[in-house]
């Protein structure tokens, strides 16, 4: 933030000399740089949401998999309102994937506590990825087979690297039968099996899953690691006689280790990834405590989420998306980010976001209207598109030029008390005279003028 700030008579902060930032005007005029003006009507997902709902996108059809869809089935428990360590750590992590449906044309929605920690539900072929949070002190070491899948020992003090073969049946309640339960009720539907932990797998697990995965096929397996999925067989098959060697190599095939950020002691990592990946994706000028803050009440909105236990069946999915889930639509509204707006740019990656995001609150900082938002964007993006094509096929001093043009276009026009069609009739002035000027494989027009002039308000913008 520039120093030596001043404040206006009206009491609002403003910088001295070149550094001022400039304010365009609150439109009074729909008809934007000539032509008929485009109405705008909000759809039911852009539509304000109501009180405790959120705004969720559309349903995808019916692919003709024979598992249930997730708000089918009601989950075996739901924890409540359930506090602790572990749980906080869990919705952290939870908060930390939230933000990827941002970036993952995929994910359309994370539902917080609904039949695994959390769950990811995407819109390519496979459904959902289910989510298992589990920390592990030092001293008990990493995941070992026996303790992920349940197989007891044949003593109470035989060590984990045994061969598996129980004197008693598995444990029920063991994380790979919680896991495979989801198998039994959602069928293909279940993409991926996420283990999210702080420990890690110790080598024999390690080397089990990395052979799995190296394998097109149960046969293609080497001799040693089909003698080992059998004794695991062996061990589950008697409690459990639908689970066979077939089924625990497509498992394994499905399951995937991730590194959990922080631990279940030490939530400051956590916390710092999430406040760091907000920063990244808003706006590059955004306060440390800023981010913090957002980074608390995305994690606040995982945490109520997680606590709302449904006492019947959902009436259809959108109902479930409304109260166990977020959707993309939360994360752009924690952000400041139009979700209009974010549809526009979302094609020109992670800087088109952190440039939405200050255009954004540029544009509601000057009061301008939700609608006018939207088309801001196409004019920024229009702008955006043009430059990186033609920049370096025309001549740079042209360019420099008609950027000094509009910046004194808003220095001159930086109070108030003009009317937005005074501005685009200056703008179609300017785009007049460079148009000729600028030699480019697309003709300047006055709508990538325009652009430019919101590029260079939000970049003077504090």
């Amino acid at each position: 933030m520039p120093k030596g700030r001043k404040t206006s008579s009206k009491g609002k902060p403003r910088l001295s000399g070149a550094e001022a930032p400039v304010s365009l005007p609150v439109p009074d005029d729909s008809n934007l740089l000539g032509g008929e003006p485009e109405p705008y009507e909000s759809s039911p997902s852009e539509a304000d949401p109501g009180e405790g709902e959120s705004q969720c996108p559309s349903v995808p059809e019916t692919r003709g998999d024979t598992g249930k869809q997730i708000f089918e089935v009601m989950p075996r428990e739901q924890v409540g309102s359930a506090t602790g360590a572990k749980y906080e750590f869990q919705y952290h992590q939870a908060a930390l994937d939230s933000l990827r449906v941002l970036d993952d044309t995929e994910a359309v929605c994370i539902y917080c506590e609904w039949h695994d920690d959390y769950t990811v539900e995407t819109a390519g072929d496979g459904w959902y990825r289910f989510h298992q949070v589990k920390t592990r002190s030092r001293s008990d070491g990493p995941w070992t087979i026996n303790k992920f899948f349940g197989i007891r020992s044949r003593t109470p003090k035989a060590s984990a690297a045994e061969d598996g073969t129980p004197a008693v049946p598995p444990e029920d309640d063991s994380i790979f039968l919680k896991m495979y339960d989801l198998v039994r009720t959602f069928g293909s539907r279940c993409e991926a099996f996420i283990f999210v932990t702080d420990a890690g797998l110790n080598r024999e697990f390690e080397d089990l899953h990395t052979s799995v995965l190296g394998a097109a096929t149960l046969e293609a397996l080497p001799r040693e690691v089909r003698q080992k999925l059998e004794k695991m067989h062996t061990a589950l098959s008697a409690s459990h006689p639908d689970i066979t060697e077939a089924v625990l190599f497509d498992f394994l095939s499905r399951l995937k280790v991730k590194e959990a950020v922080g631990s279940e002691r030490d939530l400051d990592l956590a916390k710092d990834k999430l406040a760091r990946m907000i920063y990244d994706l808003s706006e590059v000028n955004l306060r440390v405590t800023e981010s913090q803050k957002i980074a608390a009440d995305l994690v606040s909105m995982v945490r109520k989420k997680s606590h709302h236990c449904l006492g019947i069946l959902p009436l259809n999915l959108e109902d479930l998306r409304a109260t166990k889930g977020i959707v993309i639509q939360d994360i752009l509204q924690l952000l400041s980010l139009s979700p209009e707006g974010y549809r526009e740019l979302k094609a020109g990656g992670k800087e088109s976001v952190v440039s939405l995001s200050r255009l954004h609150r540029y544009c509601k900082a000057n009061g301008f209207p939700d609608a006018f938002v939207r088309r801001c964007c196409e004019f920024k993006t229009l702008w955006d598109e043009w430059n990186l094509k033609e920049k370096y096929m025309t001549d740079p001093l042209d360019l420099d030029a008609l950027r000094e043009e509009c910046r004194s276009l808003l220095s001159f026009h930086q109070g108030e008390g003009f009317g937005m069609q005074k501005l685009f009739d200056e703008v179609k002035s300017i785009t007049a005279k460079y148009e000729g000027k600028i030699v480019s494989s697309e003709r300047l027009d006055s709508r990538h003028v325009m652009g430019l002039v919101l590029t260079l308000a939000i970049e003077a913008a504090p």
